[in-house]
């Protein structure tokens, strides 16, 4: 892992990650617009850790392909 990545940036990612495969696989099919948002932003505050490895690796893969990757 590239010593340029950062505690902010990597956590960015996670929540990035998280977000995009809760709204992908449908949750909260039931709720409102506004009451499934906020729900989704409960579960990604709650679980966005479990991702900082997967996360921090596509930063290091961006960043290893430099800027026109």
């Amino acid at each position: 892992m590239s010593s340029r990545l950062k505690d902010d940036d990597i956590e960015a990612e996670a929540r990035s990650i998280i977000r995009k495969r809760i709204q992908d696989a449908g949750w909260y099919p039931r709720a409102s617009k506004e009451e499934r948002k906020r729900l989704i932003e409960q579960d990604v505050d709650r679980h966005w850790h479990l991702l900082i490895h997967e996360a921090a690796r596509r930063l290091a893969d961006k960043e290893a392909q430099g800027p026109l990757g």
